[in-house]
Parts: C-alpha cells; structure tokens; sequence
C-alpha cells in the first residue's frame, strides 16, 4: 500500500499528521512558528512521524531518552538556525517517539523557536542561516566539495519551493 500512497497521494501518516498540524495552531498559534522552523526539511511536524522519528532518534542521534534528548549537545554547534532546528527537531522528534510527553516537547521547541525569532527577521533569512549551518556542520564531518555541493543545491531547492507555499505568508513572529 506504500507504494500506492506514494503514486497516489500521501501515506495516511503523513494525512494524519497534516490534521494534528491544524489541530495544533488551534491550541496555540507559536506551534506553527515551530513548524515553519522544521519545515526546511520536513513537509509535516516530525512530532508525527512515529517510525520516522524512533529511528532517527536512536539511529541518528543515539538517544533514547528524554534525559539524553534535553541534555543533547552538537559536537560542532553553529549557534543559530541550523541548531535551533536541530534541538527543535529532536523535541518534536522525542514526542513522537514517546520519550517526551507533548507539553514538554513543545516547551523545548518553543524555547528554540525564541531564539530564531530574536536572532532572524524573516523565514527567507533563517532558511539562509539554516543552510550556512548545515554546511559549516557538514564540512565540520568531512564532507567532500561535491556533497556538499550536493547539500546546498537541494537545500536551496527547498528554500525556494518553500517561498512559493504558505511558509511565506506564515507570520515571522514568535510571542
């Protein structure tokens, strides 16, 4: 059936995560500022991506508990958008996974989505910091010349899609 979601539309994870999305700005309007923060690589909130994020948590991150995610440190940390994406991401991530209840994973993912919107003016200027990030982190791991061509070419693919969708419209404020 995977396949079949693929070709023809989303996998019901992914539906069922774009209801929880709406849901969520219903409760508090700020989880949409942490969506837009995630969603320079994720389409949906990876706090709704169970296999995803279990696997990425552990296999990725080698976390497996709410104590390791709050405590997690970036080996070469770039203090501004790609780090708050990253911790942003491990909050949301953490829920999903169920090794942190929900009010704290957006507690953690609020406290993220502060800094960007004190340190950056607009969603065009963090998707930049963001990639200056991953690049600075990458080259960080040895990454040679052409993946990280590779990196910053899809990025910026991404960064440009996004500025055609809702992302753009999506108020840059955080309170």
């Amino acid at each position: 059936m995977g396949f079949l979601d693929k070709l023809f539309g989303e996998a019901p994870e992914v539906k069922a995560a774009r209801r929880a999305m709406q849901a969520d700005l219903a409760v508090d309007p700020r989880r949409g500022f942490v969506v837009g923060m995630l969603a320079v690589s994720y389409e949906v909130d990876p706090g709704y991506l169970k296999a995803h994020a279990t696997e990425a948590l552990t296999q990725w991150y080698d976390v497996r508990s709410a104590a390791a995610i709050e405590a997690y440190r970036f080996g070469v940390p770039d203090g501004g958008a790609y780090d708050a994406y990253r911790h942003a991401f491990l909050a949301r991530a953490g829920f999903a996974a169920g090794m942190l209840p929900e009010a704290r994973s957006w507690e953690l993912a609020f406290r993220q989505a502060a800094v960007v919107a004190q340190r950056y003016r607009s969603w065009p200027e963090y998707g930049e910091g963001y990639l200056q990030g991953h690049l600075a982190y990458r080259r960080s791991q040895g990454d040679a010349p052409a993946r990280l061509a590779e990196i910053e070419a899809s990025t910026r693919a991404r960064l440009t899609k996004l500025a055609t969708t809702r992302w753009a419209a999506l108020p840059f404020a955080f309170a």
